[in-house]
């Protein structure tokens, strides 16, 4: 199938690729080893790919702006070191832009050199204050990372004001973006529109799901940003595939 990708009709909108580490370790459905980022990035910058801001991205999708031809972005999940000490120079190296989605409890000031797996370290805030907002962005990703489609609607506020409140503490300079805990929103209509109106009081610009699509424009509702996961897994041919219609499966 891959190698059929270009009787793929692509999609028309904008592809926001998800990842969540970036580790030089085996490829896993959570790891993409940093050779094979780097790969992507070669491969989209030779495809004339081009970069957005955060802030740009959130007026394209509100149609306040036109989409750059061959847009694309770039989120991280979870504000994992691995995604600041190996995907954020190689974004600065191609000329692409992304941004970082933190847990709120696990920021810490940089203290002792981190020990142990580098699969269970996260960023420290000195490294987070200290990245160019020109290459990588910071956004929120709740305090406890718990799934919202299993808290109450006073939970899911919390959550984000807290998460904020960290943020603040440690002088982060985030910005008003939100990416689901594991991608999920609450079952129930009614508290669906109870959690998006909270993000509306709270001041969210826009949150970000996965969903595994081209993002159509102009978006009809900024809670519900549809990101296309990216795999260790998944090979350039894969890529090209997701990049046109979001997903392996395009037909």
């Amino acid at each position: 199938m891959s190698y059929l990708h270009f009787l793929i009709p692509p999609q028309k909108g904008i592809p926001i690729l998800l990842f969540h580490q970036i580790l030089p370790k085996d490829p896993s459905v959570m790891n993409t080893p940093p050779e094979l980022f780097e790969s992507y990035l070669s491969f989209l910058k030779g495809e004339g790919y081009q970069p957005v801001s955060l802030s740009q991205l959130g007026k394209i999708v509100t149609g306040e702006i036109p989409k750059l031809e061959r847009a694309i972005y770039f989120t991280f999940d979870d504000g994992y070191l691995s995604q600041i000490k190996y995907a954020y120079p190689l974004l600065r190296k191609y000329g692409f832009k992304g941004s970082v989605y933190i847990i709120g409890d696990k920021l810490k000031e940089k203290s002792d050199e981190q020990t142990g797996d580098e699969e269970h370290q996260y960023a420290d805030c000195s490294d987070l204050r200290n990245l160019d907002p020109e290459v990588m962005e910071i956004g929120l990703h709740s305090t406890t990372h718990s799934p919202f489609s299993k808290l109450s609607s006073k939970d899911m506020e919390n959550e984000i004001l807290k998460n904020i409140s960290l943020c603040n503490k440690f002088k982060l300079p985030f910005l008003p973006y939100f990416a689901y805990p594991y991608g999920s929103r609450p079952g129930s209509k009614k508290q669906l529109n109870e959690m998006k109106t909270i993000f509306k009081n709270i001041g969210l610009k826009a949150a970000f799901r996965v969903g595994n699509s081209v993002q159509k424009l102009p978006v009809k509702d900024l809670y519900e940003i549809k990101r296309i996961h990216i795999s260790g897994f998944d090979t350039i041919d894969n890529l090209k595939i997701k990049l046109k219609r979001g997903k392996l499966k395009p037909f």
